[in-house]
């Protein structure tokens, strides 16, 4: 290195003799090499400052993690050439979106399309290997690390590894670091020894993003990327494009540092002998070769500062100082269970839109002919209740509604539910439907009492959705649901107009026509039964279940104790249900007449009880 040193400066005091001052200007600053602040670039050596100053523990336990880290490498490098590991990291990425930007809440496609590109980069499938430069292909790496988005949540649920979480926050910032807090409007994060959490947000234009090291707050941990730079389609533009913001913060994440080691001279250093000593930063796409420090400068790193374009290359020494970190202080990771799928056997039900139950109800006349929430004049076909899924329910079983008015000529009445499209209205076509009795509903009106019903197969919905009822075509027919009490701070009740448009009440009618449908419908989601400690112990027999008939048996119970007792089959239908069942150690059930085989599940619910059993019933004897 001092010869090398020595030999440079030599060769650059000749160039001053032969060629002349303006000549070395103009071979110093290198070609590349431009001030930071004249780029969007990684905020990672920033956010390092930042958090060891405000905790200076976190600097002491970074020393020891490099040590650690530099020892497994003095012993297992060369175990690692001869039994390569692949290992496979969970990944749960957290968009924080500010609704009245509805870019910054990329699609799913676009969360894909990282981890797509986050695995060919980091196993050196990406295409453009052929441009990294002949001299430094001996040192290229598969590093034989992947990437794969969790299946499961810390409390055990079902997950696709994507949460969203709308906020009021314009722009999120490092020196805060916001987006990390639901209470700032950004996201909790999961447990780090479980995940590697990826915040996607509109984060200060200075940066392109920042990762924690090991070592710091568990609050904290992982990195966060703007949305215009997160994947390879959606959102993304050139030249952050190839999503290579993430290969280079996940490198910092797993305790690589910027090649020039982050100070502007020859004496830094990354920790990694196969990367060549660099003067400083590279940024934009140089020509290659580029000199610095007496060699030729390996600028199409991931842990440079180059455009996307220019960078495809982890070396062997990054690959084993991040197994180093899989192996040390992120080495739980390893046996995360974020890729087990949740055993999902207890169904959880809600009926939706309870406030309503209490409170007055009213029907709304047309002065000319008919009623705002059902059939009128104006011949509209549907009416819905909008409902925001909050609870991530996965299913609608039926519902009761609230009639004020109906009269059976003859025509046919439907229940629907629709999912939300993009644009906040019902999608075209129900996701399912049920066919309604009128004369049914004229008796329930009569007796002052909600109309009941259970689809035949569960409603299946992702998200927010509607529910209501689509009316009769015969102008002869009558029908109208009651609702709520008008100008309440709510836009959830919809009209379909007769050319198959959808707009909501406070558009449709004059004088800010805000109501909620008196619809209840039944939500329902599958969740662990070891979420729910039994207070009391039950057993099902016989089981298989022969002819319907089944016995319960407990023991631990209250005397005196009622439990509701329901039965559904694996779509979520309900086939059996009997409410306020005093507990007693043996409980008969019979269900003659319900045509019922294979796997069921058996629920049983008071204010204190929420267990759920599997059951099959059999025909053979």
């Amino acid at each position: 290195m001092l010869f090398r040193y020595c030999f440079l400066c030599c060769f650059l005091a000749a160039a001053l003799v032969l060629w002349g001052a303006p000549r070395l200007i103009a071979h110093s600053p290198k070609v590349g090499h431009q001030p930071i602040s004249a780029h969007q670039g990684c905020g990672t050596e920033q956010y390092r400052q930042q958090e060891e100053k405000k905790n200076p523990n976190i600097k002491k336990q970074r020393a020891a993690i490099e040590r650690q880290t530099q020892r497994w490498i003095r012993e297992n490098a060369e175990k690692l050439k001869e039994s390569p590991e692949v290992i496979t990291i969970p990944v749960v990425v957290h968009i924080v979106h500010n609704p009245a930007h509805p870019e910054q809440n990329i699609s799913n496609e676009q969360v894909f399309s990282q981890i797509d590109a986050l695995n060919r980069d980091f196993r050196r499938l990406n295409a453009d290997t052929t441009n990294t430069p002949q001299l430094f292909q001996p040192v290229a790496a598969d590093t034989e690390i992947m990437f794969r988005l969790a299946r499961r949540t810390p409390e055990r649920l079902p997950t696709n590894g994507i949460t969203r979480t709308p906020t009021n926050v314009n722009s999120f910032t490092l020196e805060d670091d916001n987006v990390k807090y639901d209470n700032s409007g950004g996201k909790n994060i999961w447990n780090r020894d479980q995940y590697l959490n990826i915040w996607v947000c509109n984060l200060e234009p200075n940066y392109l993003g920042y990762a924690q090291y090991p070592g710091g707050l568990p609050a904290t941990d992982g990195i966060v990327i703007s949305y215009k730079n997160f994947g390879t389609t959606g959102t993304v533009s050139h030249p952050y494009n190839k999503g290579r913001t993430a290969a280079h913060e996940v490198g910092h994440w797993l305790n690589l540092l910027h090649t020039w080691g982050d100070e502007d001279n020859c004496d830094a250093t990354d920790y990694v002998a196969d990367t060549p000593t660099q003067e400083s930063a590279y940024h934009q796409c140089p020509s290659f070769p580029q000199v610095s420090c007496g060699s030729e400068d390996m600028f199409m790193n991931y842990m440079d500062y180059t455009h996307d374009h220019c960078t495809n290359i982890f070396t062997n020494g990054q690959k084993n100082r991040m197994h180093a970190t899989l192996h040390g202080f992120r080495a739980p990771l390893k046996n995360s269970v974020a890729f087990q799928e949740p055993d999902m056997t207890a169904l959880i039900c809600d009926t939706l839109n309870q406030e309503l139950l209490h409170d007055d109800l009213y029907l709304y006349e047309l002065v000319d002919n008919g009623f705002i929430a059902g059939t009128n004049i104006l011949q509209h076909r549907a009416k819905a209740q909008f409902f925001d899924d909050t609870l991530d329910y996965r299913y609608v079983t039926g519902a009761s509604i609230a009639f004020g008015a109906a009269y059976d000529a003859g025509g046919e009445l439907f229940a629907a539910v629709w999912e939300k499209t993009p644009q906040g209205v019902p999608e075209p076509n129900p996701v399912a439907i049920k066919k309604l009795s009128l004369s049914q509903i004229e008796s329930d009106v009569a007796q002052n009492r909600r109309t009941h019903f259970d689809f035949h197969i569960p409603a299946k919905i992702n998200g927010p959705f509607f529910t209501g009822i689509i009316l009769p075509d015969s102008t002869q027919d009558t029908i109208a649901i009651l609702a709520s009490e008008k100008h309440q701070d709510v836009v959830n009740a919809w009209d379909q107009r007769r050319n198959y448009t959808w707009v909501n009440f406070e558009e449709n009618w004059v004088g800010s026509f805000n109501v909620n449908l008196a619809v209840f419908p039944v939500a329902c989601k599958l969740v662990p039964s070891d979420l729910f400690p039994e207070s009391i112990l039950i057993s099902v027999g016989p089981n298989p279940s022969h002819d319907g008939i089944v016995n319960l048996y407990f023991s631990n119970y209250n005397q005196g104790e009622e439990i509701d007792i329901s039965i559904y089959d694996i779509t979520g239908r309900r086939i059996f249900l009997k409410t306020n069942q005093p507990l007693r150690d043996a409980m008969t059930l019979e269900l003659k007449g319900v045509n019922a085989t294979g796997l069921f599940l058996i629920r049983m619910t008071n204010k204190n009880i929420n267990l759920t059993k599997k059951i099959i019933f059999s025909n053979k004897h």
